[in-house]
């Protein structure tokens, strides 16, 4: 028989309020059954002392971890299992964060609007490049993808750029009104514009094999990020944590992994969805004018609750010059009953 090989030990240094050293023994023992030779180094520094002992790895139970977590005495300023299990964690997100990432880089369809994703970075880096519209640059050896962080990655995915989210302008309901047949498509219109719109709806119709909608991956996306946070920081890391770091992985990388490969037909949906998307995003990135906002929420208003009448006393708030003529012209013709007759007639 090959002899037993002797448990790992790890080295923990804990922080501990006591009034003493000997209160520092006393609660180690009856609170942590820790009994190990401490470190001579230890010392005491303003009522709190820095204590540093080897744990064998089965003293590492749930219990010992709950029971520094009642403690208010007690915690754990560093060790190595969590140095080794925060590497272990960093590598499983790494998977996932670069897997999102390479989505990103699959649609920078969306021209010169694609880069104002980006303006959700506080990085310098992110926001020169999106400024310059730069995907690659010369003088990085990263993408613009690669500066953004894992929470600005799910800001950028979970934004909803519909109507419902963010009104529309003035310029955005006149060419609606104009492109309408009569009021019940108008109607239709202004509800398919206030459906959400979002950058992942982009990727799980047009990019991923098999469609998955937000929220069946936000919540696994969610909890990665917190875990990804705690590992990043050097906080503790327990086994368990790894675990489920990895089931985590591995389930939003089934999700997200592959992709498809487009039809000329899928080619050209994607192409008219991005339009929208596009349009979406050079309205919610222009500047309103203050004066007309409070007129424009009373025309909203009145369309979202459907009375025409209260739409056309609004409207007659707005500034002709801004608007044009043709608003007003066009309101008439839809209530018009003459107008309808007129057409059937023809």
């Amino acid at each position: 028989m090959s002899p037993e090989l002797p448990a790992k030990k790890y080295l923990f240094e804990f922080l501990v309020k006591a009034k003493n050293w000997d209160g520092v023994v006393t609660l180690f023992a009856d609170e942590l059954d820790i009994h190990e030779k401490r470190n001579s180094g230890d010392r005491q520094v303003g009522g709190l002392f820095f204590v540093t002992v080897q744990l064998s790895e089965e003293k590492l139970t749930n219990d010992f971890y709950g029971s520094i977590k009642k403690s208010k005495c007690v915690s754990i300023v560093s060790d190595e299992l969590s140095r080794q299990n925060g590497k272990k964690v960093l590598d499983e997100v790494c998977r996932v964060e670069t897997g999102l990432r390479r989505h990103l880089l699959h649609i920078p369809d969306l021209a010169e609007n694609y880069f104002s994703l980006f303006t959700i970075s506080s990085n310098k880096v992110v926001k020169d490049r999106a400024s310059s519209k730069e995907v690659i640059a010369s003088s990085d050896l990263n993408p613009i993808t690669s500066h953004i962080t894992l929470d600005e990655i799910l800001k950028i995915f979970e934004d909803d750029f519909s109507w419902l989210k963010h009104p529309p302008i003035a310029a955005e309901l006149i060419t609606l009104i104009e492109a309408s047949a009569d009021i019940t498509d108008l109607k239709e219109k202004i509800r398919a514009k206030k459906k959400s719109l979002t950058v992942w709806s982009i990727i799980s119709q047009y990019i991923l094999e098999k469609p998955t909608p937000w929220s069946e991956v936000k919540k696994q996306l969610h909890t990665l990020k917190e875990l990804r946070n705690v590992a990043a920081h050097f906080r503790v890391i327990r086994s368990e944590d790894v675990e489920n770091t990895k089931s985590l992985a591995s389930e939003i990388m089934g999700k997200i992994s592959k992709q498809k490969v487009r039809t000329a037909t899928e080619e050209l949906a994607l192409a008219e969805f991005l339009k929208g998307v596009n349009d979406a995003l050079t309205k919610i990135t222009s500047t309103l004018n203050n004066s007309i906002r409070p007129q424009l929420d009373a025309f909203v208003r009145a369309y979202n609750v459907n009375v025409l009448k209260e739409a056309t006393a609004a409207a007659e708030q707005f500034n002709r010059a801004l608007i044009q003529s043709s608003l007003n012209k066009r309101l008439e013709e839809l209530l018009d009953p003459s107008h309808e007759k007129k057409n059937q007639d023809n």
